[in-house]
């Protein structure tokens, strides 16, 4: 509404209205009475689904207690339902109670539209600093990767940043790749047309990557990849690495969709969608992907490495859900299953363990 008032006008003040109306919910004017920013107000969640907040493992994840540490300015997911008591307050409750980036980049689009029309000041870092469970730390930003080294070997450590500059003299053998707590929310990793290894950003509108100069996939191995503390990004390396080493099915009878490989196109003739399976289990997680009807054929394509697969002479409504295969993430958290407007429930689902 913020956006559409902004750049269409307003005259009646009805869009910036339901803008505010939002926030105003979001912070407390509801039927619960209750905050759904955490940090905010004094009854706000206490188990935004967050791994890094709730300070337990797979162990504690249903123990019904606060977090550990506090989200400050974290929007949940709120209610599922028009009646606002439905919001339940349980981690294990992630539609309800996940910090997803699409709503919260939403959030602080209309705060800092709140701003711009009636000012306001940012806290200083002593005022924030005086929060619970908040620390200010200065960071120099370096402006080439510096790797550090690896104890007891002559191996280095590179983080990864795919808006660094590349990486030059990595040695396989010995160094490792640090990801640090990054998402692949924000990171996926791809081949170039060249071969190389590249730390993507997926959402850049122009090409953002890190390339490391000179490496192939085939000469890493996950020992290179250090440790990746997150899940989806872990499964998503492995699927590229047992893809581009071999590892893994390759049936005959069944098309393989990929996603990392920049400027790929299959062609694929004669497939019979009554016997033969196509597979997104080494397709990642959080590319965009597309699938429509064009005069060749059935096109599935990927964003950002434009990657695609063509079934000549094929439409959508020919395929059998039964045969089109994605991984538990794929449809369960990242819900690909939809662009083929077919019931989740119809879909196969591979393993990738």
């Amino acid at each position: 509404a913020d956006v559409y008032a902004s750049s269409f006008g307003d005259p009646s003040g009805a869009y910036s209205a339901l803008a505010q109306q939002t926030v105003d919910y979001i912070l407390g004017a509801n039927p619960r009475q209750s905050s759904y920013l955490v940090g905010y107000g004094n009854n706000f969640p206490q188990q935004p689904h967050s791994r890094e907040a709730s300070g337990v493992g797979w162990d504690g994840f249903r123990n019904g207690l606060p977090n550990a540490h506090i989200n400050f300015g974290a929007l949940v997911g709120g209610p599922t339902q028009p009646n606002d008591t439905s919001y339940v307050d349980l981690r294990s409750d992630y539609v309800s109670n996940e910090v997803a980036i699409d709503y919260n980049a939403g959030l602080a689009g209309a705060f800092a539209r709140s701003v711009e029309l009636k000012g306001g000041v940012a806290l200083t870092d002593a005022e924030l600093h005086a929060l619970p469970g908040i620390t200010i730390h200065t960071v120099t930003p370096t402006p080439t990767p510096t790797p550090t080294p690896v104890n007891g070997t002559t191996g280095r450590v590179f983080l990864v940043n795919p808006a660094a500059a590349d990486i030059i003299g990595f040695d396989p053998s010995c160094d490792r790749l640090d990801f640090a707590d990054v998402s692949v929310h924000n990171l996926i990793i791809a081949k170039l047309e060249s071969g190389e290894v590249a730390i993507v950003n997926p959402w850049a509108s122009t090409p953002e990557f890190q390339v490391l100069r000179g490496i192939s996939y085939r000469a890493l191995t996950m020992a290179n990849f250090g440790v990746v503390q997150n899940e989806h990004l872990r499964q998503d390396i492995g699927g590229v690495l047992s893809w581009e080493q071999g590892v893994g099915p390759r049936h005959g009878s069944t098309v393989y969709v990929r996603s990392h490989d920049y400027g790929v196109r299959q062609r694929i003739e004669g497939f019979n969608p009554a016997t033969m399976k196509l597979s997104f289990l080494y397709f990642g997680t959080r590319e965009r992907l597309s699938v429509a009807d064009t005069a060749e054929g059935l096109l599935i394509s990927v964003l950002p490495t434009n990657q695609s697969t063509l079934l000549v002479g094929l439409t959508k409504a020919q395929l059998v859900p039964g045969n089109v295969e994605f991984h538990h993430d794929q449809i369960v958290e990242d819900q690909l299953g939809m662009v083929w407007t077919t019931a989740c429930t119809r879909i196969a689902i591979a393993t990738r363990t």
